[in-house]
């Protein structure tokens, strides 16, 4: 869609279009956040350029399917309605030129014409459940606002040229162009050039946004895997969108409190007390110690509001905001253990009661979901903030479990792969950073390769190797490996074998580790390789 027409109401958009398979496609009075009306032109389906798959029931030959918001067929998340679907006249006959006609008025009518046949006129009054799902508030007369679009269905191509938009009242030309030429211009316009950055998207097999929350697990899972510099385009785009006082867009003109109550939440409290701590330490890197202690000091006074007036004695947790101290969420007990805000007792208390929420494969977002409801949606973005959050509150089993189960889930088979599919036939993507948690829990956790806390751990300046939890979670054997800042890379591999644990390390000279096993550890620095024996009862210490 072009970003031109956000703002456009009641316009008369008229284009040509040829079709090269299957069908053209069409946006009117569409916003950002996905309602509007999509027109899919289905031409005449002929057998040597037509896909065996092409479901012809769905989109029959020679018509108009008209829909409203995203799409044509309902899905879990992105809810679509099909209105009706209107016979075509003559035939759609492919690499032929049509000129279309799409008209929005006042009075709330949409009315669509191809070569001046006149192929569909509908009122949005006959549909009042289109505009009470609508994300739009409207008064009066229904007004068609939003911009358009062009495009085409699965599997399908075609061509458009020579676009022009008026308002339906008065005449007035709004909009016009050729669509040939300036390509760059275009393509930039309608929102499908190629990134200026090397960016990481919320899921290239889904969509193309960039979610700042979602960048939470992405450059985790970039730290421990390719280190590849991506993560430094995608903030550059974050940077890019920065406003004055310093916010940044969840992802451009878009964004929801979906973590919690955005008005006192415990969550939205203990993330900004971890946010805080990490910019401290960020400052400390670059030497600006005025806004370090500024941040640290807004951190420590924000804990200790959050312990105050948040915490549930009776129900020991945090509950979700002072409106709501009953409710319980995944997420808030999540961020209040991983930040530091819950001391041992109300993590562990907090780890206990947020047991509650644990459904067959994870845990439900919140108490205040019911369990038995069937469309409930175990959230593997949610869930990988928990699974964290169970290994620092000493949780081993439970988070063993969550990880089998949910992670287990989407990894059918022996292998790992961008994309499998199950016994059944159904797809699990994994091109999806917000639901990778797993990627770097398990190299932290299981493996126990993490870098040291705050600036020290850097880049793998210094780092830590603690396999205790992965012989808990009864590993025999674990490796990691990550790239440092350093000229080289860190890597363990750790193996339990007669109730001694070998452990060969290799890391670049200059970083400097901590090997800890129970209440011993060893410091590691000025050497390339290390290798030792633990008796895992500690006997005999290490060797």
């Amino acid at each position: 869609m072009t970003y031109k027409a956000t703002t456009w109401s009641n316009y008369t958009l008229d284009f040509d279009t040829k079709i090269e398979r299957g069908g053209s496609w069409l946006v009117t009075g569409g916003v950002i956040a996905g309602n509007g009306y999509t027109m899919l032109l289905t031409g005449e389906l002929p057998e040597s350029s037509t896909f065996v798959n092409v479901n012809k029931t769905l989109t029959p030959p020679n018509t108009i399917s008209l829909a409203y918001r995203p799409d044509f067929v309902n899905q879990t998340t992105l809810e679509s309605y099909l209105f009706d679907v209107f016979d075509v006249p003559f035939t759609v006959e492919a690499n032929e030129w049509y000129r279309i006609k799409a008209s929005m008025a006042p009075t709330g009518h949409l009315a669509v014409s191809i070569n001046d046949t006149q192929i569909l006129n509908i009122s949005r009054s006959d549909y009042p459940w289109a505009l009470s799902s609508s994300t739009v508030s409207y008064s009066g007369s229904p007004e068609f606002i939003g911009s358009f679009g062009f495009g085409a269905y699965q599997d399908q191509a075609a061509y458009f040229k020579n676009a022009h938009v008026y308002d339906t009242a008065n005449g007035t030309t709004l909009y016009s162009n050729t669509l040939t030429d300036g390509l760059e211009d275009i393509v930039a316009e309608y929102g499908t050039q190629a990134n200026r950055e090397a960016a990481y998207l919320d899921g290239p097999k889904r969509d193309r946004l960039i979610w700042l929350g979602d960048f939470y697990h992405t450059t985790r899972i970039i730290a421990v895997s390719t280190s590849k510099t991506e993560a430094r385009g995608t903030l550059q785009l974050l940077l890019d969108s920065q406003i004055a006082n310093g916010q940044m867009n969840i992802s451009p003109n878009l964004g929801f409190a979906f973590t919690g109550p955005a008005d006192g939440g415990s969550a939205i409290g203990c993330e900004a007390v971890q946010t805080l701590n990490g910019a401290a330490d960020v400052a400390d890197a670059l030497n600006d110690r005025v806004p370090a202690t500024q941040y640290r000091d807004a951190a420590t006074s924000l804990a200790a509001a959050i312990n105050e007036r948040l915490w549930n004695e009776e129900a020991g947790a945090y509950g979700l905001s002072p409106a709501d101290l009953d409710g319980i969420s995944v997420v808030a007990t999540a961020f209040c253990i991983t930040s530091g805000v819950a001391n041992a007792t109300r993590a562990s208390r907090s780890l206990a009661a947020v047991s509650g929420l644990k459904l067959g494969p994870g845990y439900k977002d919140n108490s205040a979901v019911s369990s038995n409801d069937s469309s409930v949606n175990i959230s593997p973005n949610t869930n990988g903030f928990l699974l964290e959050a169970l290994f620092v509150g000493n949780e081993t089993q439970a988070a063993r479990e969550v990880m089998e189960s949910l992670w287990g889930a989407m990894l059918p088979g022996d292998t790992t792969a961008a994309q499998k599919r199950s016994a059944v036939g159904a797809s699990w993507d994994l091109r999806h950073p917000w639901g990778g948690a797993a990627t770097y829990v398990l190299t932290e956790w299981a493996a126990g390769l993490r870098a040291a806390a705050g600036v020290d751990g850097f880049g793998y300046k210094n780092w830590v190797v603690s396999p205790a939890t992965g012989v808990e979670m009864g590993l025999k054997r674990a490796s990691a490996k990550v790239v440092t800042a350093f000229e080289g890379e860190l890597s363990v591999e750790w193996i339990v074998r007669d109730g001694d644990i070998g452990v060969p390390i290799r890391a670049p000279i200059g970083t400097r580790g901590q090997f800890v096993y129970g209440n011993e550890s060893i410091a590691l620095h000025e050497r390339s390789e290390y290798q030792f024996t633990v008796d895992a009862s500690l006997d005999n210490g290490i060797v």
